[in-house]
């Protein structure tokens, strides 16, 4: 596979361990990690490295992961990026928050590392943010994480 077949991918989370981990899961497959662990690094990425997606943690220690979507979704060149919110906040508040921040799907931790990469790849096929139904969007926020195969 070449470089331009892969998908380019943003992480932003303030766990390096986390980017880590995201980054070599990713990188085993089609993707183009490039990982960041604050929300202005994230924006800055995202304008160097114009990703196919962004995984996005909320919990960031200068500006959280929903000021970040809001951000992204206002600016003419992003408001159509692919983000998938992967957070530990998983009260149905928090995912109808980060769906109305504007997240394309909003998945929580832990997450099944073949769902996320499932993921990343159905969003990145979309080449466009689709936001889920609403009844998808209140499915999300009612299901709890589960027990995984692989973790994060």
């Amino acid at each position: 596979m070449t470089g331009r077949d892969k998908i380019k991918v943003v992480i932003v989370d303030d766990e390096p361990e986390t980017v880590s981990l995201l980054a070599a899961f990713l990188g085993l497959f089609d993707c183009e990690p490039h990982g960041v662990y604050t929300g202005q690094a994230g924006l800055k990425a995202v304008a160097e490295h114009r990703p196919d997606v962004l995984i996005l943690d909320l919990m960031l220690p200068d500006i959280d992961g929903l000021e970040v979507c809001r951000q992204l979704r206002q600016q003419p060149d992003t408001h159509s990026l692919p983000i998938v919110i992967l957070s530990a906040r998983t009260s149905p508040e928090d995912v109808k928050l980060g769906y109305a921040a504007g997240a394309t799907r909003y998945l929580k931790k832990p997450i099944d590392l073949d769902t996320l990469l499932e993921e990343v790849r159905r969003v990145a096929a979309l080449k466009r943010h689709q936001a889920p139904s609403e009844a998808e969007q209140q499915a999300d926020a009612d299901h709890q994480p589960h027990k995984t195969r692989r973790p994060l």
